[in-house]
């Protein structure tokens, strides 16, 4: 690539965003900044969520080990 076709390849990327820039509005950045805020909230949410199911599944798990081997040693004694 020669200097001249960077220079004029950048030229225009600059000019593209700043247009993008100066084409929204106020109210269109707030909306973008909720919706981007929106789907952090959700992913945080389902993070979390994921890890306290996984968290009451391994509870789970353990509590019915511990039930079975209640049953066992019950029905070893009796």
């Amino acid at each position: 690539m020669s200097v001249n076709k960077i220079s004029t390849e950048s030229s225009y990327l600059v000019n593209v965003l700043s247009f993008s820039w100066a084409a929204m509005t106020f109210n269109n950045w707030m909306m973008l900044i909720s919706a981007i805020a929106g789907i952090g909230t959700g992913v945080v949410s389902w993070y979390y969520k994921r890890k306290e199911d996984i968290r009451q599944s391994e509870k789970h798990a353990i509590e019915l080990e511990l039930a079975k081997d209640k049953q066992s040693n019950g029905l070893a004694d009796g």
